[in-house]
């Protein structure tokens, strides 16, 4: 969403980050003429440039098709916008319906509500429950995907638990994610 506030022949917008290219999920922002435009941005510093993100969603399902031989995978993403992206290259690169936390769900429930397919299993259903029987992948909030759960995971189902994040902070070298 951006606002723009028209006032005394001078056009002013506001946006905070906003994606140009088209993702899984969405059309790419459309630019907005304006005298005056204010973005709030995450990544606005020049060194953050990222790759395309069909090279990422590629990137991604190769990642977690390797990793699925091994065992079993956990990705985390924003519990809004990064997980439903997540599920949507499962979906639509590997055929995998992923299990999600309850919490994720229901924002995933949201985008079913506006026409977004996205299929995905509850990990509090009873076929959420079977799934951790076989291999599987699952998304879940970022901040509770690291080595200590992937090790609680592999000592409670006794299979190996690969895991990652989704975000643009990974580029940075200096921040530390405690994941493979």
């Amino acid at each position: 969403r951006q606002l723009l506030v028209k006032g005394d022949g001078d056009t002013f917008l506001y946006t905070a980050d906003l994606k140009t290219e088209d993702s899984l999920l969405f059309s790419g922002a459309k630019p907005v003429s304006c005298d005056t435009l204010l973005i709030e941005s995450t990544y606005g510093l020049p060194r953050f440039s990222f790759p395309k993100r069909q090279e990422v969603y590629d990137e991604i399902a190769s990642w977690v098709k390797a990793e699925l031989v091994k065992g079993c995978v956990v990705l985390g993403g924003y519990q809004l916008g990064k997980a439903q992206e997540l599920i949507k290259v499962l979906n639509e690169k590997l055929g995998v319906a992923p299990l999600v936390s309850a919490d994720i769900a229901e924002v995933c429930a949201v985008y079913k509500k506006h026409g977004i397919a996205l299929d995905y299993v509850r990990s509090d259903s009873s076929e959420g429950a079977s799934a951790f029987n076989g291999g599987f992948v699952a998304v879940l909030p970022q901040n509770k995907v690291n080595s200590k759960l992937a090790a609680g995971l592999s000592a409670q189902y006794g299979k190996r638990f690969s895991t990652a994040v989704a975000t643009g902070w990974a580029s940075n070298p200096t921040w530390g994610f405690d994941v493979d």
